[in-house]
């Protein structure tokens, strides 16, 4: 009786172990998708003003940026969806499904809107020199 309590004590003791690595893996993926699309950000925010010639339709300009910051968008798109997804399958679909065109778009869109408000914005708020 006293090995079967002990034998019982060690298998649950385990099964917590590995609770908690899945839990740390989990976590961990998390944070490696979060640092990624950080990357992919700053990769747009940074270039944005190159790319865009205030002319062309903003989705236009998105799609380019997104297409600029390629890596760094492929590395957040994969990242989020080993975060996201279980089997390879999963994985599979939402990485394949990120490379249309619209997903390009969306990626970025906010990025080059932002931009040209607080552009217009800086041009809207200047002084007047005439008065």
């Amino acid at each position: 009786m006293k090995i079967l309590s002990i034998l019982i004590l060690c298998v649950v003791a385990l099964s917590s172990c590995a609770t908690l690595q899945k839990k740390d893996k989990g976590e961990e993926a998390k944070e490696k998708s979060r640092i990624a699309m950080d990357n992919f950000n700053n990769c747009t925010v940074k270039n944005v003003d190159e790319l865009d010639d205030g002319y062309s339709d903003a989705s236009t300009i998105a799609l380019a940026l997104t297409n600029y910051c390629m890596i760094e968008y492929v590395a957040s798109a994969k990242a989020h969806s080993l975060s996201i997804n279980k089997n390879n399958k999963e994985i599979n679909m939402y990485t394949n499904a990120a490379y249309s065109k619209e997903a390009k778009i969306k990626a970025s869109i906010n990025t080059v809107l932002k931009y040209r408000h607080d552009k217009l914005s800086t041009i809207t708020n200047k002084p007047n020199a005439s008065q």
